[in-house]
C-alpha cells in the first residue's frame, strides 16, 4: 500500500532536515544531485522517484553519492551510524549506484520526462493497480519497445521487470505449503516431500507421471507468498516522510482528556504499565489483529471485520 501510494501521488517537495539521523544543514539535495547528471526537465520530471530511491537506500549520505566524501554510511540508526571504506562495497552498495545510474539518465537521448527507473516503476504500476495478467504485461512491454528508439532499454519480460523491482527491496519469499492447509513445509520441514499430517504430496500430481516427466520440473501444489513484517517496519523508519508519524503516538498526539488514539484508551495504558521497558522507547511498534470479512471455516452467516 505505502509502495503504491509513492508511485501513485509521489513525496511532498518540501524537505525537513533529518537531524536524528545524522543529516547536516547545508548538504547537497538530492534534486541537486541529479541537475549535475541531468538536465532541470528530467530533474523535475524524475524528483519523486529520485526521492524514493534515497528513502529505500537511507544509509547513503548525498556526499558519498557525489563522489566527495571519503566513506560508505552502510548502516543509519538513531543510536549510532557505521562506516565501511569505499572499496569495501558490499552488494547493496552495488544495487543502490546501478539503480541511481537508471534513476539519472534519461530514457533515451533527448528525452526530457522519464528515465529508465521512473518508466519502469511507472509501467510495473500499471501492472499492479490493472491487474494486467504476465501475458498482457509482457505484450505491452514489447509494443513499448518497439515505439522507443535505439539505445533505449526496458525489460522484456515480466520477469525481467519483476527482478529489476525486487532491487527496491520489496520482494516476498514463497513458502510451500500442504495442499490441504495442514502444514508449511518451512525451516525444518523444508525438505520434506509429503505432508506430516495427512500425508500429501507437497507437488501437483499428473494424470499420467513417466519416468522422464520425474526428472523435469516439478509444480508445487499450494504457494503461500510471505511478506516479512520487519524489513517493512525498518522502510517507515529509513523514509523522512514517515519516521516522525512512526513515533506520533508519544511525541505529536494531542493530551487533552479526549478518546482520540488507542494510546488514551486503558488497553494501551495497561501494556505500557506492564512493559515498561518496551514502553521506554518510542520507535517499539505496536501491533494489532485486524480481518477484513473474516468469517471462520464459514460457520457463521455473515463475515465481520475486527
Amino acid at each position: 500500500m505505502v509502495f503504491d501510494h509513492l508511485i501513485s501521488y509521489g513525496i511532498s517537495q518540501g524537505y525537513t532536515i533529518w537531524h536524528a539521523h545524522g543529516e547536516r544543514k547545508g548538504e547537497a539535495s538530492y534534486h541537486a544531485i541529479g541537475a549535475q547528471n541531468n538536465n532541470e526537465q528530467i530533474n523535475e520530471g524524475s524528483s519523486g522517484m529520485t526521492t524514493m530511491l534515497h528513502d529505500v537506500f537511507s544509509m547513503f549520505d548525498p556526499e558519498i553519492v557525489e563522489g566527495t566524501g571519503p566513506e560508505i554510511r552502510v548502516e543509519v540508526g538513531e543510536a549510532g551510524v557505521q562506516y565501511e571504506n569505499r572499496q569495501d562495497s558490499n552488494e547493496r552498495v552495488n544495487k543502490f549506484y546501478n539503480i541511481l545510474k537508471d534513476a539519472d539518465e534519461p530514457l533515451y537521448e533527448g528525452c526530457t520526462k522519464h528515465t529508465k527507473f521512473s518508466a519502469i516503476v511507472r509501467l510495473w504500476n500499471m501492472k499492479c493497480l490493472g491487474g494486467l495478467s504476465n501475458s498482457i504485461f509482457i505484450e505491452l512491454l514489447e509494443f513499448v519497445n518497439e515505439l522507443l528508439p535505439p539505445g533505449a532499454s526496458l525489460p522484456k519480460n515480466t520477469y525481467e521487470a519483476k527482478k529489476y523491482m525486487n532491487e527496491l527491496g520489496l520482494g516476498y519469499e514463497k513458502i510451500l505449503v500442504c495442499p490441504n492447509s495442514c502444514m508449511l513445509f518451512w525451516k525444518d520441514n523444508e525438505n520434506l516431500e509429503t505432508c506430516l499430517v495427512c500425508g500429501a504430496s507437497k507437488w501437483k500430481q499428473k494424470e499420467s507421471m513417466d519416468e522422464s516427466s520425474k526428472k523435469g520440473k516439478r509444480s508445487p501444489a499450494k504457494i503461500l507468498r510471505w511478506f516479512p513484517l520487519k524489513s517493512r517496519l525498518q522502510r517507515l523508519f529509513m523514509s523522512s516522510k514517515t519516521s516522525s508519524q512512526m513515533k506520533w503516538h508519544a511525541i505529536g498526539r494531542t493530551n487533552d482528556g479526549v478518546l482520540r488514539h488507542p494510546a488514551h484508551g486503558l488497553a494501551w495504558k495497561t501494556f505500557d504499565s506492564q512493559h515498561d521497558e518496551f514502553a521506554s522507547d518510542p520507535r517499539n511498534v505496536r501491533l494489532g489483529l485486524s480481518a477484513d470479512g473474516f468469517n471462520p471455516f464459514g460457520n457463521m452467516s455473515i463475515s465481520y471485520s475486527t
